[in-house]
Parts: C-alpha cells; structure tokens; sequence
C-alpha cells in the first residue's frame, strides 16, 4: 500500500484516528449518563471537526503562498535566463564583427603588401 492511501500517514487522518479513539474510550468509561455522554461526544465531535476545517483552511493558505512564492522564483529564473541569452547574444555579434575587421584588415594588409612588390618579369 502507498503512503498516500493511508490516512494515518497525514495529519488529518492522525486528527480522526485519534477522534475516533479518543471516542471510544470516552463511550466506555463515561462518568455521565448515556444522554450526556451523547451531547459531551456530539460537542466534541463538532470541535474536531471545526479544528480540522481550521487545519485544512491554514494548509489551503500555506499551500497558495508556496505557489505564489514558486511563480515568483520561476519568474525570477526566467528572467535571468534572459539577461543571459542577450548578453550572450551581444558578446557573439561583437566577436563576429571583431572577426570580420580582423579579416578585411589582413586582406588590405596583403594586397597591400603584394602592390609594393615589383613586377618581376622572366627573360623569354
């Protein structure tokens, strides 16, 4: 059986496990007649209740700001994946355009270099 399926395992099924017994042991050794005993576990009963409502609504709430806080974190991260992309994008074009001026400057150099040669010319 898995975790999940067993209600013992949270906090709620804890709270009615413990309802229920605490119930039980109340039903056997009242000190109350029947009817009283009837309305004491009736009014106790509604108390587990209301503070499992209670533990569920705080869970609720706890479970919402955990949500909200993880958008938050993911957008943070998105964000800053962004930066880096377009820091990263930028460093490439620089580089590139560093490249290319590096390539025409070597291709004016040579041509430079090849018109200040003179012009052998072979005895045929």
């Amino acid at each position: 059986m898995l975790m999940a399926d067993n209600d013992s395992d949270s906090p709620l099924g804890a709270l009615l496990l413990g309802l229920g017994a605490g119930l039980a042991v109340g039903l056997l050794f009242a000190p109350h007649p029947g009817e009283e005993t009837r309305e004491i576990i009736a009014d106790k009963a509604k108390e587990g209740m209301a503070r499992a409502a209670d533990a569920i609504d705080e869970l609720k709430i706890q479970v919402e700001a955990g949500l909200v806080n993880a958008r938050e974190a993911v957008q943070q991260i998105k964000e800053r994946a962004q930066d880096t992309v377009a820091e990263a994008r930028e460093k490439l074009q620089e580089a590139a355009r560093a490249g290319q001026d590096a390539y025409r400057t070597e291709l004016r150099d040579r041509q430079a270099e090849l018109d200040s040669r003179p012009i052998v010319r072979s005895a045929s």
